[in-house]
């Protein structure tokens, strides 16, 4: 086993080979990860693909039927969640309707036997952390959605576990709060540096707040990477698909590794899956990769169908009949946007650059 080098810290929680079935349904098919000390990590992915399943299994809660988990270099497999070393914090607050917000956050610090004095110090220093410290006295009905989640990270919190875990912890709030609550538990993160672990089924929390993404589908791992690799570089199609927008055009492979897109030669970009000529092929295109023209200025001529704005940059459908596409759709800026005069049933120029299109194997579904 390769040592880590001087800057990466060491692995902190190791998962080796973990399975998890409910009768003959098969929740997490021998899954294996390491997650480094002080990282921030999102499980992503779809309803029903295993990333609830796998978190509980960290946890203890619902452990896993076959596999290894180690912590900071112990084997808490068996464990029950009592002698396990984390903080968690649930979608639904799970927060005691008959304490304050300082008795809840307080709560297992009381019953460790934490001095009262102590427990004051703490609860004051960690409402302040998680801006909550005016509401102390406040019971949960008192307080709002968002405030009663910043209850409950700072009660997980409390007892300076060695690992933080993330339940779809806001997903039962309003945009606006959300990206509040995002960045405060960002902020959290970088100020204690505690190793996280946050479930989501929402790309843009994983994209804005992980180190890497862990994505997941059907129980099995399907990339981990940082944001920006998994944005980028997708290694399959459903990862592609899953993070972040893109467009899927069906294509051929060809001998001077040019791919057809209904007979048009598009030049892929590198690093792309390799397979025999005239083989039937994915192509992706992310919208912003798509570039677009006034009508004769170079490309593929296009009919506008629809147009979106959407604040920083306007969404455009087209129709392409050369690359035998109805529903092509680019992400343009707004100066661009009002530049090309776009309005349903413009005709302008679509162009898809060389080096820009990735390509999986296999016939568009």
């Amino acid at each position: 086993m390769t040592a880590p080098s001087p800057q990466e810290p060491p692995v902190y929680l190791r998962l080796q080979n973990i399975s998890k079935h409910f009768g003959a349904f098969h929740a997490l098919r021998d899954v294996s990860l390491s997650i480094r000390k002080g990282e921030f990590v999102c499980f992503l992915g779809p309803s029903g693909c295993g990333k609830t399943t796998l978190l509980r299994a960290i946890a203890g809660l619902d452990p896993q039927n076959s596999g290894r988990i180690e912590q900071d270099g112990r084997d808490i497999s068996r464990l029950p969640p009592a002698q396990r070393d984390f903080g968690i914090v649930f979608q639904s607050y799970a927060l005691f309707p008959n304490l304050t917000a300082a008795e809840n956050i307080g709560y297992g610090l009381r019953n460790r036997g934490v001095p009262g004095h102590e427990i004051r110090e703490r609860v004051e220093r960690l409402a302040t952390l998680v801006h909550l410290y005016e509401h102390l006295d406040k019971y949960p009905a008192q307080l709002s959605g968002g405030q009663q989640q910043r209850v409950a990270l700072a009660r997980a919190l409390a007892l300076s576990p060695g690992l933080l875990l993330l339940d779809e912890p806001l997903s039962a709030l309003d945009a606006q709060v959300r990206q509040f609550l995002r960045r405060e538990i960002k902020e959290v993160h970088r100020r204690l540096g505690i190793t996280t672990i946050m479930v989501t089924h929402d790309q843009e929390e994983a994209l804005t707040l992980s180190d890497r993404i862990v994505l997941m589908n059907h129980g099995v791992v399907e990339q981990v990477g940082t944001p920006t690799e998994l944005y980028r570089t997708p290694r399959t199609a459903f990862a592609a698909a899953f993070v972040g927008q893109s467009n899927f055009l069906p294509g051929r492979l060809r001998a001077d590794g040019t791919v057809a897109v209904n007979g048009v030669p598009l030049r892929p970009g590198v690093g792309v899956q390799a397979g025999a000529p005239d083989e039937p092929v994915q192509v992706c295109l992310r919208p912003e990769q798509v570039e677009l023209r006034p009508a004769g200025a170079g490309g593929h001529a296009a009919r506008v169908t629809d147009v979106e704005f959407c604040g920083s940059f306007w969404r455009v459908y087209l129709s392409v009949e050369a690359l035998g596409c109805r529903r092509l759709v680019a992400d343009v800026p707004p100066a661009l946007g009002g530049a090309l005069a776009l309005a349903e049933g413009a005709v302008i120029d679509a162009l898809v650059p060389d080096g820009v299109a990735q390509v999986f194997a296999g016939a568009a579904a």
